[in-house]
């Protein structure tokens, strides 16, 4: 079954609204995580990275979007500084704990219940989330998902094959 991925409104790095329908036209790849994940979150970023690179995939092509999952410690100001060090060519997302619970269920991440509850056990908590990435044509239909299992190649197969539909 084709679907068209659910349009929602967040805050991004620069503190401006963005809108997922403010791509119309573009495919994108759309990932959820945090920034302190200690395993799968910075692996799924070097995967798109090097898949983009070794491509030479441009971002008008496509385009990252990031939804943070820890709205607690991922602030504005640490997103804005992370998004330029490890990934300057991407859209991070942010919001109020409400917006983000909203789009976290549209794309079946995580329970907010159990995001609040992982923060409400201890100061170093990790936060269970799907790993899948989206990766979404330019009418914003869902073509493919790709896990952190897959290889670099897989992912590059996978990007070609959305810039070129």
């Amino acid at each position: 079954m084709i679907k068209k991925r659910p349009d929602f409104q967040l805050i991004d790095q620069h503190n401006e609204i963005f809108r997922l329908s403010s791509l119309n036209g573009k495919p994108f790849i759309l990932f959820f995580g945090y920034m302190s994940c200690p395993d799968v979150c910075p692996l799924v970023m070097k995967k798109i990275k090097q898949a983009l690179q070794r491509s030479h995939i441009t971002n008008d092509e496509v385009v990252v979007v990031f939804v943070i999952v820890d709205p607690w410690r991922d602030t504005l100001d640490t997103l804005s500084d992370w998004v330029d060090r490890n990934f300057p060519n991407a859209i991070a997302l942010t919001g109020e704990f409400e917006d983000l619970a909203m789009v976290w269920r549209l794309y079946g991440v995580a329970t907010p219940e159990d995001i609040s509850k992982a923060r409400n056990l201890s100061d170093e908590y990790y936060i269970s989330h799907s790993v899948v990435v989206y990766v979404a044509d330019r009418d914003h239909v869902s073509r493919y998902i790709l896990s952190p299992e897959m290889s670099v190649e897989a992912f590059i197969a996978t990007l070609e094959s959305v810039v070129v539909y």
